[in-house]
């Protein structure tokens, strides 16, 4: 394909490591924070031409995301259909909304498992010769540099939905798949047509612009998130949380458990799972000690470990240390 819109790259795979999922993820800066045992695999379906960035993501587990995609581009998120509701930059997301990410590409998202969503990226060039061609306006007339829900969108919503829908069942099938029921001709007016629909939804829906910090309980947690993201794991702890952010533990337990869905403990708690889990997979059995690579991860009993471990990754440490062991055989 080698008219004006190649595909760039084609994927469609399931994944049982999250890490191997965002590994795969291309043109996305992703710092996902998985807070639970996944109940199945991680899917990702993506597809990309110069102008167009499509992707299906199922994540079947309770996570804390931040992220965002290329610049140049204006990024959209919406449900599957299937998708449980979540929220994203303190906003609930329906099936019947379109999340607007930010010019900068920066967002923050909280979901649970069922998690399914599409999410669209459009080149700034497309859609402002769109805007100017089809609705006789300027770009900054539909969308300004901030991110913003869009409720009430209606059948622009649904057209979106069902191309995104086709989209992803021939990318299941492989590029030649694309390449034949497309063709270049085909991708490039399905650019333009994904363009117009997403200018429809924003002409006509309500915009909420994301809550932000406007509580106490919501400054906390912006604090404590923070404070978190500047500290090895192995060094987080509950009392060093509430000196360092000056709030109570009982404003952080309900900060923390209003916004994630757990408390700072369990957050903590899972961060440290999460980075044990990467190293051990990094490592080779016979070059390290569980017992002491264990504590300088911050866990100083064995057997709670082992148990909070298994909960989460459904395996022992010494077992995800033997799958690394033949991985780097």
């Amino acid at each position: 394909m080698t008219e004006h819109s190649p595909v760039g790259y084609c994927l469609s795979h399931s994944f049982e490591l999250f890490e191997q999922f965002a590994d795969a993820t291309q043109d996305w800066e992703l710092d996902f924070r998985q807070l639970a045992a996944a109940n199945s695999p991680f899917r990702l379906q993506q597809l990309s031409t110069p102008r167009m960035l499509v992707a299906r993501a199922k994540l079947d587990s309770h996570f804390y995301q931040r992220g965002g995609p290329s610049i140049g581009f204006r990024s959209f998120a919406l449900h599957t259909n299937s998708c449980s509701d979540y929220q994203w930059c303190g906003e609930r997301a329906d099936p019947h909304s379109l999340v607007v990410m930010p010019e900068d590409g920066q967002f923050e998202s909280v979901s649970r498992p069922g998690f399914d969503i599409f999410t669209l990226s459009l080149s700034t060039a497309l859609l402002s010769r769109t805007a100017e061609v089809e609705f006789e306006r300027s770009l900054s007339d539909f969308i300004g540099p901030s991110g913003e829900v869009c409720y009430r969108v209606g059948n622009a919503l649904r057209e979106i939905r069902t191309v995104l829908h086709s989209l992803c069942e021939t990318v299941e099938k492989g590029r030649d798949r694309i390449a034949g029921q497309y063709g270049a001709a085909g991708l490039t007016r399905v650019e333009r047509k994904l363009a117009h629909l997403v200018l429809s939804c924003l002409e006509r829906g309500d915009k909420q612009a994301p809550r932000g910090p406007r509580s106490k309980r919501m400054l906390a947690l912006n604090r404590a998130l923070e404070v978190i993201e500047h500290t090895p794991p192995p060094e987080l702890c509950m009392p060093d949380l509430v000196e360092q952010t000056g709030a109570s533990r009982r404003t952080l337990e309900y900060a923390f458990q209003d916004s994630l869905g757990l408390s700072p403990a369990h957050y903590i708690k899972a961060l440290k799972l999460r980075a044990f889990h990467k190293e051990l997979l990094a490592r080779e059995a016979r070059f390290v000690s569980l017992a002491d690579l264990s504590a300088q991860h911050g866990f100083t009993h064995a057997g709670q470990l082992a148990v909070d471990y298994r909960r989460m990754f459904r395996e022992l440490p010494s077992a995800t240390l033997r799958r690394a062991h033949q991985l780097h055989r």
